[in-house]
């Protein structure tokens, strides 16, 4: 009897110990099942990571040997499951790459370092009567507003009536997606003045930068290279003859809408220019039939834009240059609409030094819906052989300006080389 209870303990005990072996063997089997089932996770995100960070690079190349701007990328990869979009961001377009669970997104910047500004300038500017900013530049979101920018300019920014920036939150929009997440331009960044007198304002939203430099900051190129962005195959390139002792483009807007109804979208004018308020219809006409705007440049020589009504937008941007154009009273001849301003037969708005410093002369309402970039060598004081002064570019009656950041982006994507934002992702 007594051998048999051992038995029956002995066998107990060995259940027992079996039970417990089995059960720590099942454990361990459990965590072996889950890090193999972690691992696969792992290689799969890592897989996933990988695959994405191919598609930004897809992105990328496409953006600088396709010149494309904006939308879906297609033609990277037959992966399933994997998207690649370029948007529209602040700082110029944002790559973004999607595939499962994984999104990496890294910002593309084109051309050089492009402030904020619906006006920049170079050139000193001088706005005579009713002015409006219909669409600042919105820049960046701070916790009671934005930063919004109408003018950037370097030396002297002169008003003889009124200003106002109308802010973000009504009219058009600075960008077809932007959502001004209910608050409009910082107290300190939309300034609205009723003052008669001629005053140099600087102000949040008219910001003074001693460094402006519009081209170069566009497009990435010198001033003093700008042939090369003209000479990139992009332009339709409009050369201007001897007039009044300077390179004319004569019947000017009628020619520069003739290139954009042919298919142009970048025109190049080589000479000085005026686009009458009869030209002004067809030309508006001739831009709004364009998918992304039209890129406008009026090179080396005295611009005039003249218009008595207002009719419409020129859908696009323009680009007033002069690398190496000094200002003359006498070549305003060539420009009948513009010389009755710049020399006048009885008094002016602006005065006589002013006028001898003008390039550029805008008046009524003639109106780019993308922007207006204004950049001039300073010039030899024909007095006083030691001192440079700026241009003048002079806007009279009812300037309405706007910004519309997706025709700039268009033209610099088209224009300018891709660069990665540096910080904007991972950068070794």
């Amino acid at each position: 009897m007594m051998r048999r209870n051992q038995g029956y303990i002995t066998l107990t005990v060995t259940s027992f110990v079996l039970v417990a072996a089995l059960i720590l063997i099942l454990g361990s089997y459990k965590q072996v099942f889950f890090q193999i089932k972690r691992a696969q996770n792992e290689v799969k995100n890592r897989q996933e990571h990988w695959l994405a960070e191919g598609g930004l690079e897809c992105i990328y190349t496409r953006a600088h040997v396709d010149k494309i701007s904006a939308g879906s990328v297609t033609g990277c990869s037959s992966q399933a499951g994997l998207t690649l979009d370029l948007n529209t961001s602040s700082a110029g377009r944002m790559a973004v790459a999607k595939v499962g669970t994984t999104v990496l997104e890294k910002e593309i910047r084109y051309g050089g370092s492009l402030g904020s500004g619906a006006l920049q300038s170079s050139a000193s500017l001088y706005l005579f009567g009713a002015n409006a900013f219909d669409t600042p530049d919105p820049g960046m979101l701070k916790k009671d507003g934005w930063e919004c920018v109408a003018v950037r300019y370097k030396d002297a920014f002169r008003v003889k009536g009124n200003v106002e920036n109308k802010g973000v939150k009504v009219g058009e929009k600075p960008w077809a997606t932007f959502d001004h997440k209910g608050k409009d331009c910082r107290g300190s960044h939309k300034t609205i003045t009723t003052s008669g007198g001629t005053e140099n304002i600087s102000t949040g939203d008219f910001y003074q930068d001693t460094d402006v430099k519009p081209f170069e900051n566009f497009f990435g190129v010198p001033l003093s290279r700008a042939d090369e962005v003209r000479d990139n195959g992009n332009f339709t390139i409009l050369e201007g003859s001897l007039s009044h002792g300077t390179k004319i483009l004569s019947n000017c807007g009628a020619k520069i809408a003739d290139a954009i109804s042919s298919g142009s979208e970048f025109v190049w004018v080589s000479g000085g220019c005026e686009i009458n308020d009869a030209q002004y219809n067809s030309l508006i006409t001739a831009t709004n039939g364009t998918a992304n705007g039209v890129t406008l440049v009026v090179s080396n020589g005295p611009l005039s834009l003249m218009s008595n009504t207002a009719t419409g937008e020129f859908k696009g941007l323009l680009f007033h240059i002069n690398p190496t154009y000094a200002p003359n009273l006498t070549h305003w001849e060539a420009l009948p609409g513009g010389d009755e301003y710049i020399n006048p037969a009885g008094a002016s708005e602006f005065s006589a030094d002013i006028r001898a410093r003008a390039t550029y002369f805008q008046r009524g309402a003639f109106t780019f819906s993308g922007g207006q970039y204004i950049d001039s060598k300073e010039f030899t004081d024909p007095s006083d052989p030691t001192k440079k002064l700026s241009h003048y570019a002079l806007f009279d009656q009812a300037i309405s300006l706007n910004f519309n950041k997706d025709v700039i982006d268009y033209a610099r994507s088209k224009n300018s080389p891709p660069q990665w934002l540096k910080g904007s992702w991972n950068d070794f």
